[in-house]
């Protein structure tokens, strides 16, 4: 991503109603499935996401974002996943957000590598925007290539994971996305910046609410779509 999408991330992710949510859905995992082993942030981009998880790695290809990083882990290292510079059967758990839509980056690859560096039983996090008929400005602005379909999801199986857990979220705002990205912001809206920004407090404290609620329903599995896929995989042989 261009420096100034870090900026703006560095900004307003500590409170911004998305950036709660996403460290909610992860946190609640960590909770279920983390035992005591080394975890890798194979695109930590500012670190916010290690803030408190003390056996951890931060790395990214970007130099500029580990200045960012900094504040928040120890241990950061610049790298590429499709070439990930770790030992075989390293890591307990893997976290790649936002990552594997990237230009740039190899699906075959990265998740070859993800199966050779994760211990036997070891765990990646997922999280990767859907749809690519939500493709905007926005995935433009963040070097988004491609967003992924559900058909799509079934692939990991072929690098050998098994899905754990699966839920969709940013349910509610769904139609509002839509509609603003297709019919709005495709037209009228010259911003080469990503829908990242500052909202206000009491917009910013209501949508917290909502996607507090809706995590509250995606636990349950029974929301059919989202902007976003949140998914556990756990590694079942060695590739």
């Amino acid at each position: 991503m261009r420096d100034i999408e870090f900026d703006n991330v560095d900004k307003v992710e500590e409170k911004h109603f998305w950036f709660k949510n996403k460290r909610r859905i992860f946190s609640h995992f960590l909770n279920k499935y983390y035992k005591n082993g080394l975890i890798l942030d194979s695109a930590c981009g500012t670190g916010r996401d290690l803030k408190d998880l003390k056996n951890s790695i931060g790395m990214d290809y970007n130099f500029y974002a580990l200045k960012y990083a900094k504040k928040y882990c120890d241990k950061l290292v610049n790298g590429d996943a499709n070439f990930l510079p770790f030992k075989d059967k390293t890591f307990e758990i893997i976290f790649s957000f936002d990552l594997l839509q990237h230009e740039g980056i190899d699906f075959d690859k990265v998740l070859k590598e993800y199966n050779r560096v994760l211990k036997k039983e070891g765990y990646i996090f997922l999280n990767l925007p859907m749809f690519n008929f939500l493709y905007s400005k926005h995935d433009i602005a963040v070097n988004n290539s491609i967003r992924f379909d559900m058909k799509d999801l079934k692939k990991f199986k072929n690098y050998g994971f098994s899905t754990q857990d699966k839920i969709y979220w940013n349910f509610v705002l769904f139609p509002l996305i839509v509609f603003l990205r297709k019919f709005v912001f495709q037209f009228f809206s010259y911003d080469e910046t990503s829908d990242v920004k500052e909202t206000g407090k009491l917009t910013n404290l209501l949508l917290d609410k909502i996607f507090s609620f809706e995590f509250k329903l995606s636990k349950k599995n029974i929301l059919p779509l989202g902007v976003s896929c949140f998914i556990v995989l756990r590694k079942e042989v060695d590739l």
